[in-house]
Protein backbone atom coordinates (compact mmCIF):
# COMPACT_ATOMS: atom_id res chain seq x y z
CA UNK A 1 0.00 0.00 0.00
CA UNK A 2 2.84 2.40 0.86
CA UNK A 3 4.47 1.68 -2.49
CA UNK A 4 1.21 2.49 -4.27
CA UNK A 5 0.78 5.76 -2.35
CA UNK A 6 4.37 6.86 -3.00
CA UNK A 7 4.11 5.90 -6.66
CA UNK A 8 0.94 7.97 -7.04
CA UNK A 9 2.66 10.92 -5.32
CA UNK A 10 5.67 10.65 -7.64
CA UNK A 11 3.56 10.23 -10.77
CA UNK A 12 1.65 13.37 -9.77
CA UNK A 13 4.83 15.41 -10.32
CA UNK A 14 5.43 13.84 -13.72
CA UNK A 15 1.84 14.56 -14.76
CA UNK A 16 2.17 18.09 -13.35
CA UNK A 17 5.36 18.70 -15.32
CA UNK A 18 3.76 17.47 -18.55
CA UNK A 19 0.63 19.54 -17.89
CA UNK A 20 2.54 22.70 -16.95
CA UNK A 21 4.71 22.35 -20.07
CA UNK A 22 1.71 21.65 -22.32
CA UNK A 23 -0.52 24.43 -20.97
CA UNK A 24 0.27 27.72 -19.30
CA UNK A 25 0.74 26.85 -15.56
CA UNK A 26 -2.26 28.87 -14.32
CA UNK A 27 -4.47 27.43 -17.03
CA UNK A 28 -3.30 23.96 -16.05
CA UNK A 29 -4.19 24.72 -12.42
CA UNK A 30 -7.68 25.82 -13.53
CA UNK A 31 -8.12 22.69 -15.67
CA UNK A 32 -6.97 20.47 -12.81
CA UNK A 33 -9.53 21.99 -10.46
CA UNK A 34 -12.25 21.95 -13.11
CA UNK A 35 -11.74 18.20 -13.38
CA UNK A 36 -11.85 17.91 -9.58
CA UNK A 37 -14.98 20.08 -9.44
CA UNK A 38 -16.80 17.93 -12.00
CA UNK A 39 -15.71 14.77 -10.21
CA UNK A 40 -16.82 15.96 -6.76
CA UNK A 41 -19.90 17.97 -7.72
CA UNK A 42 -22.38 15.39 -6.36
CA UNK A 43 -20.81 15.65 -2.89
CA UNK A 44 -20.23 19.40 -2.63
CA UNK A 45 -22.21 21.05 0.12
CA UNK A 46 -21.82 24.10 2.37
CA UNK A 47 -20.14 23.77 5.75
CA UNK A 48 -22.27 26.06 7.97
CA UNK A 49 -20.14 28.13 10.32
CA UNK A 50 -16.91 27.19 8.55
CA UNK A 51 -17.24 28.80 5.14
CA UNK A 52 -14.79 31.66 5.82
CA UNK A 53 -11.94 29.40 7.01
CA UNK A 54 -12.80 26.92 4.28
CA UNK A 55 -12.55 29.62 1.61
CA UNK A 56 -9.25 30.88 3.06
CA UNK A 57 -7.74 27.40 2.87
CA UNK A 58 -9.22 26.81 -0.60
CA UNK A 59 -7.73 30.06 -1.82
CA UNK A 60 -4.30 29.39 -0.31
CA UNK A 61 -4.04 25.78 -1.45
CA UNK A 62 -5.95 25.94 -4.69
CA UNK A 63 -4.87 29.29 -6.06
CA UNK A 64 -1.47 29.95 -4.52
CA UNK A 65 -0.01 26.55 -3.62
CA UNK A 66 -0.91 24.65 -6.77
CA UNK A 67 -0.25 27.61 -9.07
CA UNK A 68 3.20 28.06 -7.54
CA UNK A 69 3.90 24.31 -7.83
CA UNK A 70 2.97 24.29 -11.52
CA UNK A 71 4.93 27.49 -12.22
CA UNK A 72 7.92 25.83 -10.52
CA UNK A 73 7.45 22.63 -12.51
CA UNK A 74 7.22 24.66 -15.71
CA UNK A 75 10.38 26.63 -14.87
CA UNK A 76 12.42 23.70 -13.56
CA UNK A 77 14.42 21.09 -15.34
CA UNK A 78 14.71 18.55 -12.53
CA UNK A 79 11.44 17.14 -11.22
CA UNK A 80 13.19 15.25 -8.40
CA UNK A 81 14.58 18.40 -6.79
CA UNK A 82 11.20 20.07 -7.05
CA UNK A 83 9.41 17.09 -5.48
CA UNK A 84 11.90 17.03 -2.61
CA UNK A 85 11.63 20.79 -2.10
CA UNK A 86 7.86 20.52 -1.61
CA UNK A 87 8.58 18.60 1.57
CA UNK A 88 9.78 21.82 3.20
CA UNK A 89 6.15 22.32 4.22
CA UNK A 90 6.76 19.94 7.14
CA UNK A 91 9.44 22.00 8.92
CA UNK A 92 7.68 25.23 7.90
CA UNK A 93 4.48 23.87 9.52
CA UNK A 94 6.34 22.97 12.71
CA UNK A 95 7.79 26.47 12.96
CA UNK A 96 4.44 28.14 12.25
CA UNK A 97 2.66 25.85 14.73
CA UNK A 98 5.03 26.97 17.45
CA UNK A 99 4.36 30.63 16.65
CA UNK A 100 0.61 30.63 15.93
CA UNK A 101 -0.67 27.57 17.79
CA UNK A 102 1.79 27.94 20.69
CA UNK A 103 3.05 24.38 20.27
CA UNK A 104 6.19 23.69 22.20
CA UNK A 105 9.35 23.09 20.18
CA UNK A 106 11.83 20.86 21.95
CA UNK A 107 15.52 20.55 21.20
CA UNK A 108 14.70 17.31 19.40
CA UNK A 109 12.23 19.18 17.16
CA UNK A 110 14.80 21.91 16.41
CA UNK A 111 17.33 19.24 15.42
CA UNK A 112 14.71 17.51 13.24
CA UNK A 113 13.86 20.82 11.51
CA UNK A 114 17.55 21.49 10.87
CA UNK A 115 18.00 17.98 9.47
CA UNK A 116 14.94 18.44 7.24
CA UNK A 117 16.27 21.70 5.79
CA UNK A 118 19.74 20.18 5.42
CA UNK A 119 18.32 17.06 3.79
CA UNK A 120 16.45 19.08 1.18
CA UNK A 121 19.63 20.99 0.41
CA UNK A 122 21.79 17.87 0.13
CA UNK A 123 19.35 15.65 -1.76
CA UNK A 124 17.62 18.28 -3.84
CA UNK A 125 20.49 20.43 -4.97
CA UNK A 126 22.29 18.62 -7.71
CA UNK A 127 24.30 20.87 -10.06
CA UNK A 128 21.42 21.36 -12.52
CA UNK A 129 19.29 23.00 -9.80
CA UNK A 130 21.36 26.17 -9.98
CA UNK A 131 20.28 26.58 -13.60
CA UNK A 132 16.65 26.67 -12.41
CA UNK A 133 16.84 28.42 -9.03
CA UNK A 134 13.60 30.28 -9.85
CA UNK A 135 11.78 26.93 -9.91
CA UNK A 136 13.12 26.04 -6.45
CA UNK A 137 12.06 29.44 -5.11
CA UNK A 138 8.52 29.04 -6.53
CA UNK A 139 8.20 25.59 -4.97
CA UNK A 140 9.67 26.74 -1.65
CA UNK A 141 7.02 29.48 -1.64
CA UNK A 142 4.38 26.85 -2.41
CA UNK A 143 5.61 24.75 0.53
CA UNK A 144 5.33 27.78 2.81
CA UNK A 145 1.80 28.52 1.57
CA UNK A 146 0.84 24.90 2.23
CA UNK A 147 2.17 25.16 5.78
CA UNK A 148 0.09 28.31 6.37
CA UNK A 149 -2.99 26.48 5.05
CA UNK A 150 -2.19 23.53 7.32
CA UNK A 151 -2.13 25.84 10.35
CA UNK A 152 -5.46 27.38 9.27
CA UNK A 153 -6.96 23.87 8.94
CA UNK A 154 -5.81 22.98 12.42
CA UNK A 155 -7.66 26.02 13.76
CA UNK A 156 -10.92 24.33 12.64
CA UNK A 157 -10.87 21.09 14.65
CA UNK A 158 -14.59 20.37 14.20
CA UNK A 159 -14.50 20.54 10.40
CA UNK A 160 -13.73 17.13 8.97
CA UNK A 161 -11.06 16.74 6.31
CA UNK A 162 -13.76 16.19 3.69
CA UNK A 163 -15.07 19.69 4.40
CA UNK A 164 -11.80 21.15 3.17
CA UNK A 165 -11.80 18.95 0.09
CA UNK A 166 -15.33 20.08 -0.72
CA UNK A 167 -14.31 23.73 -0.72
CA UNK A 168 -11.21 23.33 -2.81
CA UNK A 169 -12.39 22.61 -6.36
CA UNK A 170 -14.45 25.60 -7.41
CA UNK A 171 -12.61 28.67 -6.03
CA UNK A 172 -9.20 27.98 -7.64
CA UNK A 173 -10.87 27.05 -10.92
CA UNK A 174 -12.67 30.37 -11.12
CA UNK A 175 -9.64 32.42 -10.05
CA UNK A 176 -7.12 30.76 -12.35
CA UNK A 177 -9.50 30.83 -15.28
CA UNK A 178 -9.93 34.59 -14.87
CA UNK A 179 -6.19 35.28 -14.40
CA UNK A 180 -4.21 36.78 -17.31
Amino acid sequence: MMLLINSAWGLNFIAGKIGADTFQPLLFTALRFLFLLVLMLPWLKPAPGYMKPLLRVAFLLGVFHFSMIFIGLHAGGNIGSIAITTQLYVPFSAILASVFLKEKITLQTVVAIAIAFGGVMVIGFDPIVFNHIDAILWVTGAAFVMSVATILMRKCPHLRCSGFRHGLPWLPFLHCLCSP
